[in-house]
């Protein structure tokens, strides 16, 4: 097992990808699952070892048959707990099949999957039959969250286990890494519009690199502000971004200060003379957007929350910069990246009380609308059965 943690925004997603890719390239990717808070099967802890005993079974069809016949016996193994599940689609196939080839295992973003238990529950199966699984690699990514940390030190994982912790990676590595990114996304930009080759020049991409405090998430959000076709000004945003951002000593310690001056910067520049009306409709749709498990689409927003049809897409049209927006008014919408769920709701980080979110009060407000909709809308044998 190789564990990779790190703070949000450090890049673990991407790195995952990139393994992932690099393995399929080369035929050696037998499975990959990435959690995700945006999507409710891919954040169902009952979904990732028959998801990757699924993959495996295409990369090698005698394990195919072998997870065939476990399903004939155990229709409903899906929702059984996943120790067993692990036992039965994964390791017993596996010592049927002695021959089974190395490959890779892709688990990111664990953290991100609904797991309250005190030790993760993947973390728990796993070091149950690690010495059980010795053809496959597995690449798992995660915050340093409790249950997880606490799970592969509690069940004796972590002594099979090669541990990188990527925010104590040295800094010039990380800034290294960032500045490559930066050039080539700021190259892509630079053709798109037709801009000077010149541009940005070498002083504003170090600064950049310098404000992203070694934050993936900053780099990548800085690139989808400056680039965002709603604004068509990719030079201005990036002076924006630049100019009158003096920092005290105390600012600079903290880990997330750059990235949350980011989001703040985005959310200014999407609504700059913001009217009391819209802090109101802001703050709902926001509110709706990270704090509901399960994510919705705009016209479900607009209709639990009781906007007119199409406000939540007009409200969240300058925010593409941090909120994927679909075209289809009846596809999920989705944040960039959870830290901008943990930017709005944590008032020691969100200093603006026209955008900060109080959980509270937003989750009194959704539970209001959806008792509102059950009173009025549920009856007798509602599905006709």
């Amino acid at each position: 097992v190789f564990l990779l943690t790190g703070v949000a925004g450090s890049g673990k997603s991407t790195i995952a990808q990139t393994v992932a890719a690099w393995c399929s390239e080369r035929g050696y990717l037998g499975a990959s699952f990435f959690c995700s808070r945006d999507n409710r099967e891919c954040s169902d802890i009952q979904m990732i070892f028959p998801t990757i005993a699924y993959q495996l079974g295409l990369f090698i069809p005698e394990f195919r048959e072998k997870t065939a016949e476990v399903m004939r016996r155990e229709p409903h193994i899906q929702t059984t707990l996943v120790s067993h599940q692990l036992k039965c689609l994964i390791v017993d196939p596996l010592r049927e099949l002695p021959a089974f080839p190395p490959c890779a295992v892709v688990i990111d973003a664990l953290d991100e999957c609904k797991d309250d238990q005190a030790t993760s529950l993947i973390v728990r199966a796993l070091s149950e039959h690690v010495s059980d699984l010795t053809p496959l690699k597995i690449f798992l990514t995660s915050r340093p969250v409790p249950n997880i940390t606490h799970g592969f030190r509690s069940t004796g994982l972590l002594n099979a286990t090669q541990h990188i912790i990527l925010h104590e990676v040295p800094p010039d590595t990380t800034e290294r890494d960032i500045g490559i990114f930066l050039q080539k996304k700021m190259a892509d930009v630079r053709e798109r519009y037709s801009l000077d080759r010149s541009w940005p020049s070498a002083e504003q991409a170090a600064r950049l690199v310098e404000l992203s405090s070694r934050l993936f998430i900053y780099a990548a959000t800085v690139i989808r502000f400056i680039e965002d076709a709603n604004a068509s000004d990719p030079d201005g945003r990036l002076r924006s971004l630049l100019e009158g951002k003096g920092m005290s000593s105390v600012s600079e310690a903290v880990s997330f200060y750059q990235l949350d001056k980011l989001y703040l910067q985005v959310l200014k520049s999407a609504h700059p003379d913001i009217t009391r009306e819209l802090k109101l409709r802001l703050k709902v749709v926001l509110g709706a957007l990270v704090l509901i498990r399960d994510r919705l689409s705009p016209n479900a927003i607009d209709r639990l929350m009781l906007l007119k049809r199409g406000m939540t897409r007009t409200t969240l049209t300058h925010l593409q910069s941090v909120v994927v927006v679909p075209e289809d008014d009846n596809a999920v919408i989705s944040l960039i990246h959870p830290s901008f769920h943990d930017f709005l709701t944590d008032g020691d980080r969100c200093h603006d009380s026209d955008l900060l979110i109080n959980p509270a009060i937003q989750h009194r407000l959704i539970a209001q609308r959806c008792l509102e909709i059950m009173i009025g809308e549920l009856q007798m044998d509602i599905c006709n059965i």
